[in-house]
């Protein structure tokens, strides 16, 4: 803002301005800076596993592929709706790494909510577990983009 801006909101300007820090551009790109500087660091931790920065890279490389070799594409809508455990993490850099548009949905939603997001968002793919899965099997001639369920 110029001094001009701050002065008609009756604010004072600052004495010195600063830049906002440049971060990067990519999601993925902040895993590639963790394994480069900390591969074997620490990075994810869930009631079954840890997770070092080289593994999770390695987790998400193979996930990447995985999802590519269904059919999945930048711009598709890749839904989630799991717990907070490693996989869902590893998802979503896999999906990133693709340009696919990552669809969050909460576990504790009603059935319903569940079917409204991916009807309305157009997730081609849902990512869960045995819990939420048959929530969504009843409501599948409703989900017309809906090609999986994993």
């Amino acid at each position: 803002m110029r001094d001009e801006e701050f002065a008609a909101l009756g604010l004072k300007a600052p004495p010195a301005r600063i830049d906002p820090p440049v971060g990067p551009r990519e999601v993925n790109a902040v895993l590639e800076r963790a394994v480069s500087l900390h591969p074997g660091d620490e990075a994810l931790v869930d009631a079954q596993r840890r997770m070092s920065f080289a593994e999770v890279a390695g987790a998400v490389e193979a996930a990447t592929a995985l999802l590519e070799s269904t059919g999945v594409r930048t711009g598709d809508r890749v839904a989630a709706s799991l717990g907070n455990e490693c996989s869902l993490v590893i998802a979503f850099f896999a999906a990133m790494r693709l340009g696919a548009v990552w669809v969050g949905i909460n576990k504790i939603l009603p059935p319903r909510d569940k079917q409204f997001i991916l009807a309305h968002s157009g997730a081609k793919l849902l990512l869960t577990d045995s819990t939420i899965a048959p929530q969504i099997e009843e409501a599948r001639g409703e989900l017309s983009d809906l090609a999986q369920v994993w």
